[in-house]
């Protein structure tokens, strides 16, 4: 099985400066309609891995759930949808085995499906977290800068043949 392991904040939708995301700062990056359409075209499973740190104010997980559900229903109106999502609810401090660049969120994942690791990728704005959650599972990471466009199938594609 083919996966495209996507983040979720800065990279598939705008994050704000301050990093909190709420349903009057929501939108969709650019190349995100298209890249995942090609991607799901392509094979690849859509599978979202997003650390949220649901502690940092009252409002958090309200924020999340609206914003969740605005970026699923936008992607369902495209006729897209994930085949798996994948959240961290905890905070750096809190030492959790899942969060990012911790597997624990998909380990259960990877020991029920047969993943080809060889063509299965992370596209992520982080460093640190995505770049080395990809490491950890072993798959190449696509960096994008935070809130830059979505990368295409095509750009996919060729950083996947290059990638040494």
């Amino acid at each position: 099985m083919k996966v495209a392991f996507l983040d979720r904040d800065g990279t598939l939708i705008y994050e704000p400066p301050d990093g909190i995301i709420r349903p009057e700062n929501f939108r969709i990056l650019p190349g995100v309609f298209a890249s995942l359409k090609s991607l799901k075209e392509h094979g690849y499973k859509l599978v979202m891995i997003t650390n949220q740190d649901l502690t940092v104010n009252d409002d958090s997980e309200e924020n999340f759930k609206q914003t969740q559900k605005i970026l699923l229903d936008e992607l369902a109106r495209e006729g897209i949808a994930f085949d798996e999502i994948f959240l961290c609810p905890h905070s750096e401090e809190d030492h959790c085995n899942c969060r990012k660049p911790k597997t624990g969120m998909v380990d259960a994942f990877f020991h029920e499906h047969d993943i080809d690791l060889s063509v299965s990728f992370v596209v992520g704005d982080r460093e640190n977290a995505d770049g080395g959650f990809a490491q950890n599972i072993r798959v190449r990471y696509i960096r994008k800068g935070t809130n830059d466009a979505f990368p295409s199938f095509e750009e996919v594609r060729k950083l996947m043949n290059t990638a040494s």
